[in-house]
């Protein structure tokens, strides 16, 4: 990892939580009427993943920053990679921005990716137990997209990978 001082990165989007679906399978219809393709374990994960929508409208803000700019310079794990947010100062994104983003986002930009950072998602796969990364992508002549990429602990991030992830809230006194 290069040694610096730790990046102070600039808000990216602002969306809302607390509006529209209030459970996975809402999310599911919200995301298939907007025409947004769902693909591998989303689904499933829409339907069987306990969570936790806000019960008020709030707004949250998302920072968005490559694997490089993270600090790493060789492609490192993911736990590697959440583990450099979380020392930064910053933070998992709560499971709802993940569709809440996408619905939101109706200017996502073509041919972009992004990965969340979320908490984990364990699944056992085709080569054994992983871990899913939820992701949205946007390519060309394909509509916007919500998927996930099966990972396993042989996985790494090139530099110019994004991840997507909150500010950490301020302990209360």
């Amino acid at each position: 990892m290069k040694t610096q001082q730790a990046p102070e990165f600039k808000v990216a989007k602002t969306i809302k939580l607390g509006v529209g679906p209030k459970n996975g399978r809402e999310f599911q219809g919200a995301l298939k009427a907007k025409g947004i393709q769902i693909y591998s374990w989303v689904p499933d994960i829409l339907q069987e993943r306990d969570w936790e929508v806000a019960k008020e409208e709030t707004e949250i803000d998302l920072y968005f920053a490559s694997t490089g700019e993270l600090g790493f310079e060789h492609k490192p794990t993911r736990e590697k990679v959440y583990q450099r947010v979380e020392e930064l100062g910053y933070d998992k994104c709560p499971y709802e921005a993940v569709p809440q983003l996408v619905l939101q986002w109706d200017n996502q930009p073509l041919g972009s990716y992004y990965n969340f950072v979320t908490g984990p998602i364990c699944v056992q796969g085709v080569d054994g137990p992983g871990t899913l990364i939820l992701t949205t992508s946007h390519h060309t002549g394909c509509s916007r997209s919500l998927g996930c990429h099966y990972e396993t602990d042989k996985d790494r991030w090139y530099e110019d990978v994004i991840w997507i992830f909150v500010k950490r809230k301020k302990k209360a006194d």
